[in-house]
Order: structure tokens, then sequence, then C-alpha cells
């Protein structure tokens, strides 16, 4: 049920249960060949075989699902000992310095709703990014990292490069010789008769008398211009996305916009002007181990990723996002920059243990050296087998039951089929 939850068009799988220990990342090194769901395997066989040593009153047995437990944090403490020594073997490891934002915009008083008195035009959201950055930035910065929607209001991909908001990015991006990466709310406009929608997403404008897509995006600013750009894909369902095609025609327009927003129709990293290859990770993306590989198999070398964690106030919600970070670099061993608009943003390494953090509601930047990563883990080659494997059981199991059910009504002394 897990796996599917990953696959359907109203994925949520925030509460997966191999999710759960990741604040124990000690523990959970063998991930890079099970995945996330190699642990909630593991949470499942244990409480099974406790349940059993209850139920059966045979106490003295407990001594096996605790036996198991230490099996893997010896499994865990072995993959990460050889992991440590093959790095400090790694004399010429490459480095590159990066400086990664956090503006600290409150989504819900300062940075959407136009109509209050405590709005920040978009030009100043921009400033409040920046200005913290700048006291970082050196010689030796390659990245500066901006969080999700850093850019705001409706900015024309086609003519980024005559945008105002777009100028301080790229004048940046000149006079200190780096990549920036930032997010920002983007369309398009497509030349389709109204009568021919170019894509499942589009919406008809009837002021622009013409289709138009509206994204999540990911902008990768190089030698002075956008170079790059990534929509986000694994949408939030019932916020970014209607999660059913056909609940598109149920949706009411309340003032703001209606149905989906569009999307990139594969993975893409963004390669900084040395040549490495950052996956740009847009916020809810972070929480999906498979598409994440999908990065790393088109060869990403670190994990970026911008997000606005404000939407969850002081809650765990932005903490455990930070933390769900951390299993993606034990899965893909890749080191991450996190930039959070309001939240945490953090430098992770490839243990998935939190080498830089910030607080919660500060405006701050810092600076970190990533290095980059070309491991292909034993998941990333191989897939999400644990996931793949239960789906095929359970159609087997389903199809075994109904088996059961059709030969029981029809002779009801039959013998079950196990």
């Amino acid at each position: 049920m897990e796996y599917f939850h990953f696959n359907w068009s109203a994925a949520w799988p925030w509460l997966t249960l191999g999710k759960g220990l990741a604040n124990t990342t000690w523990f959970i090194q063998w991930y890079e060949y099970t995945g996330e769901l190699g642990g909630s395997l593991l949470i499942l066989v244990v409480n099974i075989m406790v349940a059993r040593v209850f139920i059966d009153m045979k106490y003295i047995q407990i001594w096996k699902p605790a036996l198991v437990l230490v099996l893997f944090a010896i499994v865990s403490f072995s993959i990460s000992n050889s992991l440590e020594t093959s790095l400090k073997l790694q004399k010429n490891r490459k480095s590159f310095e990066c400086v990664v934002a956090q503006p600290n915009i409150n989504p819900y008083t300062e940075k959407f709703d136009q109509s209050l008195m405590t709005y920040i035009n978009p030009m100043k959201q921009i400033e409040l990014a920046i200005n913290p950055s700048q006291y970082h930035l050196t010689e030796d910065t390659k990245l500066l990292l901006l969080p999700e929607t850093a850019i705001i209001g409706y900015n024309d991909e086609a003519t980024l490069i005559h945008n105002p908001l777009i100028s301080p990015l790229e004048k940046l991006c000149r006079e200190n010789d780096l990549s920036v990466i930032s997010g920002a709310e983007t369309f398009l406009l497509y030349k389709s008769p109204q009568n021919t929608r170019p894509t499942e997403t589009a919406r008809y404008s009837d002021y622009e008398s013409s289709w138009y897509d509206n994204f999540n995006s990911a902008l990768n600013f190089k030698d002075g211009s956008v170079q790059e750009i990534y929509h986000k894909s694994k949408l939030v369902a019932g916020v970014e996305k209607m999660p059913f095609a056909f609940l598109e025609k149920l949706s009411i327009n309340l003032g703001g916009s209606t149905g989906s927003l569009g999307t990139s129709d594969k993975a893409i990293n963004f390669k900084l002007k040395d040549g490495t290859k950052v996956a740009p990770l847009i916020c809810y993306e972070s929480i999906f181990g498979d598409y994440v590989t999908e990065f790393v198999e088109d060869s990403a070398e670190i994990l970026s990723v911008i997000t606005n964690d404000g939407w969850w106030g002081e809650t765990d919600g932005y903490k455990q996002h930070l933390l769900y970070g951390a299993i993606r670099c034990i899965e893909t061993r890749r080191e991450m920059i996190r930039s959070a608009n309001t939240g945490i943003s953090a430098h992770i390494d490839l243990f998935g243990e939190i080498q830089q953090q910030t607080l919660y509601d500060e405006n701050t930047a810092f600076k970190c050296d990533v290095h980059p990563s070309q491991i292909k883990t034993f998941y990333v080659q191989n897939g999400n087998l644990i996931g793949n494997t239960s789906s095929v059981l359970a159609v087997m199991i389903a199809l075994s039951a109904l088996v059961n059910i059709i030969l029981k009504r029809k002779n009801p002394n039959i013998i079950e089929i196990k």
C-alpha cells in the first residue's frame, strides 16, 4: 500500500513507515540498498515478531526481535565505516563553495496576498534573498541557491530576458562568475486554436485568447542569463493539481487559478559553469525516493532542494521535511544543499548527517563546501525492488483470495488454496 501511494494520482507518501527512522541516520545506512521501504518492511516484521511474543505469552523470546535490530545496526555501522574509509582514500576529492539563502518571508501574510498591508513586493523579496547572501560570496563561490518561488508573479518564460525581476540575479551571476539556482512562478502561452488543448494541464485565457500553463519552476542562471528551466513534476494533490483528470471539470474558480500546474516530462539536471550536474528538486519532490533516483541516473552529482516550509508554521512539518531529505542522501549517496524560504535551510552530507542548518524564522544565508559524488548505489542501479516485489505479491494474494471465494461458493467443503 505504501508503494502504491507513491505512484497514484493522489500521492501523499509523507507518513511512510520507513520515514519514521529518518532521525536515526546511524541506523539506516542500509537504505542505499533497500530505500526507505526497507525501513517499512523492517518495522512491520519486528512488530509482528513482538506481537507474537505477547500473543503466545513466550516473553523469553523477546530476544529474537531485539537481535534483528542489533544485526541491522551492525550492518549499518559496517556500511558507514566502509564508505568513510573509501572517501578518506580519495586524496583529490572534488569540492566547491556554495552559498544558501533563506529570505524568511511569511507565505500567509507577506509573500503572495497583495491585498494585505504586510505584503512585500516581488523586487523587495528578491533583495531579502540576495542581501544576506552577498556577505558570504567569494571568488571561489560556484553556486548561490535561492528558495522555491523566490521570484513570484506572472513571469512569461518566453520573455524572461526582459523581466525586471530577473535582472538582479543576472547581474549577480555576471559580477561574481557563478551559477544561481532560484525558484520562480512562471507561465507559458501556446499558439493553439481554442478547440485544441495543447497539454493536459493547459487552461484557456479569454483575456489573452490563448492557452497557457502555470508552473512552479526552478531557473538556472549561468553566464548572465537563464540557461535552463525545470518545472516541478511531483505536485501536491489538491493544492497544485487536481488528483484525477475528471475532477478538472468540477474545479471551481474562486478568484485564483483553477486546475493543475504544468510539469516537466522528465527529470532535468542543471549544469554549473564547471559542468557539475545538480538536481533541482522542488519542495515536495524530495519525499519521493524513486523520483530522486531519476536525477541521479542522469548523472546528478549534488541534490539541491528549494522549498517553502513556512506553510507548516512552527510545527513538526518543516522539521520532518528536512529529515526526509537526509534519507535521499543515504539512498543515493549524494550531498544535499537545501534553501527554504521559511523553515530550515541546510547542508546534508552523503551519510544523511546535517552539517549546517539555519534556525526557523530568520533572514540569513550560509556558506558551505559541497562534494560532488558519482557513486551509483544498489538502490539507484536496481530501483525499488521491495516496492516492485510487494506489488507483484499483492496481486497474487488478491487473485488467490478471489479464487478461494469462487471455489467456496461452488463447493463449501473445498480446501482453501494456500
